[in-house]
C-alpha cells in the first residue's frame, strides 16, 4: 500500500526581515509540528554559509540548490516551511508552490530597516542596507503576491500575534479543519488551532539570509 503523501502544512515566503522563521516557529507550535527553513537546509547540504556559496559559486549555482531543496521539502515534509526571500524568483518554484497553502508575508519598510539594522548575514543586501531591501522587495512583491494563498503583515506585534493572524486569514480563506475544502488547493490535513503561549515579549524577527 502506498503511504500517504507528505506535504507541508503551511509555506511562508516573503521579503528580508518579514519573520519567515520566527513567526513560522510559532505558527509550527500553534500546530504542533515541526518547523524547517529552506536556508537552514540548504548550509546543512552544503556543508557552509550561504554567504559562501554566493561569493564563490555565485548567486545562480545557490538559486539552482535552492530549487533543488524546495521541490524536496515540498514532497517530503509534513510541517511549517519557511523559503528564502529569492525563492520566488524561480519558476519551478512558483510552478510547485501552486499546489500548496501559501503564506505571503509582507512588512513595512520602518520595520524592515529596524530589523535588517547591522545584520551581515544576508548577502544580497550587500552592504547596501535598507536601501537594497526596498529595491529587492519592488522586484519581488509580485511574485509572493502571485503565490501567495493569503497574505498576512507582519509588522507589529509578537510573533505568536502573527501566526494568530495567519490561522484567521486562513480560515476566513476556507482552508479550516478539513482534510480539502474543495478550492484549488487542498488543505494537507486537518489544523488544529492550539492556545496562542504566552510570548508577548517575543517580537517579530527574521532568519533568513536570502
Amino acid at each position: 500500500m502506498t503511504p500517504p503523501r507528505r506535504r507541508p502544512r503551511a509555506v511562508l515566503v516573503g521579503p528580508m526581515a518579514s519573520g519567515k522563521t520566527s513567526v513560522g516557529r510559532s505558527l509550527a507550535a500553534r500546530w504542533g509540528v515541526e518547523l524547517r527553513d529552506s536556508d537552514h537546509v540548504i548550509v546543512e547540504r552544503a556543508g557552509r554559509p550561504i554567504s559562501d556559496i554566493f561569493a564563490s559559486d555565485g548567486e545562480q549555482a545557490f538559486r539552482d540548490l535552492e530549487r533543488e531543496v524546495i521541490l524536496g521539502e515540498l514532497e517530503s515534509f509534513d510541517g511549517v516551511l519557511a523559503l528564502g526571500g529569492g525563492a520566488v524568483l524561480d519558476p519551478l518554484t512558483r510552478e510547485a508552490l501552486a499546489d500548496h497553502i501559501v503564506v505571503s508575508l509582507t512588512v513595512d519598510e520602518r520595520n524592515a530597516g529596524f530589523r535588517i539594522r547591522g545584520d551581515t548575514s544576508r548577502p544580497v543586501l550587500a552592504g547596501g542596507g535598507l536601501e537594497t531591501w526596498r529595491r529587492i522587495y519592488a522586484e519581488r512583491r509580485h511574485l509572493y503576491a502571485e503565490v501567495g494563498t493569503v497574505e498576512v503583515d507582519t509588522s507589529r506585534g509578537t510573533t505568536g500575534a502573527s501566526a494568530t493572524r495567519i490561522i484567521e486569514a486562513l480560515i476566513e480563506a476556507g482552508y479550516e479543519r478539513a482534510a480539502s475544502t474543495g478550492g484549488k488547493r487542498p488543505l494537507p490535513s486537518s489544523v488544529p488551532v492550539r492556545a496562542a503561549p504566552s510570548d508577548a515579549s517575543d517580537r517579530t524577527t527574521s532568519g533568513s539570509p536570502t
